[in-house]
């Protein structure tokens, strides 16, 4: 059950399913690269979106508040006014600095992906795929429920407490 107030989260764009719960997903991917040791290996990111998050995702920043939370952005604290200037300069140095310490190539008009398709538990879904040259390190698919929630398909369904990075 989702409480009244997690509906009323802090965050940046005009939808919390859109914005706030992708910023969050991105701290837990890069929370999840810290837990298995591989952030020192990471040397390349993808970002795929999927169903209502991709549809609509350009529109509501959905790929930025991604980005924002690899970058170790959270919701409750991350400079809207700086923004701008954050996505020019990974875009013209084609690097986005992990957790804001470890710069890694990522080029965001290749490296994040907007799918036509819906992944099967939720019409909010999103992967996030860090690499070592070709070879995946670690794959993980997050939904955005709504009001900032974030589940894993292993939990799917189970809780509905909202993960905060």
């Amino acid at each position: 059950m989702i409480s009244v107030l997690s509906m009323y989260s802090v965050g940046i764009g005009p939808s919390s399913s859109h914005t706030l719960g992708p910023m969050r997903i991105g701290g837990m991917f890069l929370e999840a690269l810290r837990r298995a040791d591989l952030l020192g290996r990471v040397d390349h990111l993808r970002i795929d979106l999927y169903g209502s998050l991709s549809l609509t995702g350009k529109g509501h920043q959905t790929d930025t508040a991604a980005i924002l939370g690899l970058a170790g952005e959270n919701p409750e604290q991350v400079d809207v006014d700086a923004v701008p200037a954050f996505l020019a300069r990974i875009r013209r140095e084609s690097s986005l600095a992990l957790g804001n310490e470890r710069p890694v190539k990522f080029q965001p008009d290749l490296d994040v992906v907007f799918h036509q398709t819906f992944l099967p538990l939720h019409e909010n879904g999103m992967t996030l795929t860090a690499f070592a040259g070709e070879e995946p390190l670690l794959h993980k698919t997050y939904y955005s429920v709504g009001g900032g929630v974030v589940e894993e398909p292993e939990t799917f369904g189970q809780t509905r407490n909202a993960a905060h990075v």
